[in-house]
């Protein structure tokens, strides 16, 4: 079955391999964000001040926001069409 499959995967193994390790950023991306949000909800419940917990809460925000955004595309894997083409 292999050597079947084989025959039509010539020259697509660059492509096969870009793909699966796009998924496996995707998937790291995603399973990243709820730990992130963690940390806040623990940071907020011990900060001293709130300029501290602003500050803190807007920067773990934006790195959740930047791990969705590269989750999203998934280096073009899943969702191709969410993402800018060359």
């Amino acid at each position: 079955m292999l050597k079947k499959l084989g025959k039509y995967m010539k020259g697509l193994g660059f492509l096969s391999l870009i793909s699966a390790l796009g998924m496996i950023i995707e998937a790291v991306c995603e399973l990243a964000l709820p730990s992130l949000a963690n940390n806040i909800y623990e940071t907020v419940n011990v900060a001293t001040s709130p300029d501290q917990t602003k500050a803190y809460v807007l920067k773990m925000g934006f790195c959740m926001l930047g791990l969705a955004v590269i989750g999203l595309c998934g280096f073009g894997s899943s969702q191709p069409a969410l993402c800018v083409q060359a």
